[in-house]
């Protein structure tokens, strides 16, 4: 099933009217998806929903260099780099400060049993969690493995390819390691999205806290450490 149409079913258990809820979503059913789309259409007198059934087409005003129009949605219409929007949205302040990390920058506890960055990035062969289970993702991905630099995997005991365990206060993954000078010392990469049944869910070491700006999840701002399995 959809998401869209688990969520529309979600909300109608939840006591949601149908009206209000088909404000939001797209009914279910092939017909909702054609109308949603033909009304998102037709302000591009180029695109037709018969159009992309024949095949991929290129978006309308397609920029291959981002802002390559000098165009920017911002009060200004130009690069703000005293933003009262930054203010307004967030509480955030107008101008670029240095924010500490929330697990950083002072020799605490955590910093002295945790001394790792841990990144988690996205994928280009997922969509998150999606799709892990399709034969040929599995061929370009076919297990987990946390990237770590050779300074900080030498002084560990850790060779390419060894047996690790990732790990804080909040949960542990095991998974084998992958040695490369693209990630800076003091740093480890695990991409997201592996799942739990296989030994990788890397929200065992992610606490559920918010960004200061976006209200996003703040997905590398944690810390840990790596052992030799």
């Amino acid at each position: 099933m959809p998401e869209n149409e688990i969520y529309y079913h979600l909300a109608l258990k939840l006591g949601i009217s149908k009206e209000e809820v088909e404000k939001q979503l797209i009914p279910p059913g092939e017909e909702g998806v054609q109308q949603y789309l033909n009304e998102k259409l037709a302000q591009f007198p180029n695109l037709s929903y018969e159009k992309l059934k024949e095949g991929p087409m290129l978006a309308p005003n397609l920029q291959e260099i981002a802002f390559s129009d000098m165009v920017f949605a911002t009060p200004s219409g130009k690069i703000e780099l005293f933003a009262q929007q930054a203010t307004e949205l967030w509480g955030a302040n107008q101008l670029p400060t240095y924010e500490p990390l929330a697990e950083g920058n002072l020799k605490t506890e955590v910093e002295t049993k945790y001394p790792l960055f841990l990144m988690s990035p996205n994928t280009k062969n997922r969509i998150h969690s999606q799709f892990n289970n399709l034969k040929v993702i599995k061929m370009l991905n076919p297990e987990p493995f946390v990237e770590i630099n050779p300074y900080d995997a030498r002084i560990r005991n850790i060779r390419n390819g060894s047996k690790t365990k990732v790990f804080n206060g909040r949960g542990e993954v095991v998974v084998k390691a992958k040695l490369t000078y693209s990630v800076r010392v003091g740093c480890v990469v695990i991409h997201n999205g592996w799942w739990a049944t296989e030994g990788c869910s890397v929200n065992n070491l992610s606490k559920g806290r918010e960004t200061d700006m976006g209200h996003g999840t703040a997905f590398h701002d944690n810390r840990v450490e790596v052992e030799r399995g």
